[in-house]
Formats: C-alpha cells, sequence, structure tokens
C-alpha cells in the first residue's frame, strides 16, 4: 500500500498540518490502496492564497 504525505501548494510539497489519517480502499476488492493524511485548516488557507495569488498571471495565459 502506498503512503502519501505531502500536499502540492503554492508549487512545492510540504507536510501536511493534520493529524487526521484516511484509507483509500478499492471499493471492487475492499482492499487498502492507499492512506493519505488530511490537511488542516492552516493548510486550505495557504492552498487558497496561493491559488489567489498565481491566479493574475494564469488569467493572462493565452488559450492555444
Amino acid at each position: 500500500m502506498n503512503h502519501f504525505g505531502k500536499s502540492f501548494i503554492g508549487g512545492r510539497w510540504v507536510e501536511p498540518r493534520g493529524s487526521q489519517v484516511f484509507e483509500l480502499v478499492n471499493p471492487a476488492t475492499e482492499q487498502p490502496i492507499t492512506s493519505f493524511r488530511a490537511g488542516s485548516v492552516e493548510d486550505v488557507d495557504a492552498a487558497v492564497q496561493a491559488a489567489r495569488a498565481a491566479f493574475p498571471a494564469f488569467a493572462d495565459t493565452p488559450v492555444p
């Protein structure tokens, strides 16, 4: 089983500040696929701030 422990926020991988661990289960076999640590309110706030900071440059990106 894979264990993913980081969140991609602001262009870099960071350790989530939450302590709760979730397990993802394959519904067909009911076997665990992976587990991951939940982000905290602070992680969500950091992700929203990063998205807001990136939006102006992204919005100016021409459509191919």
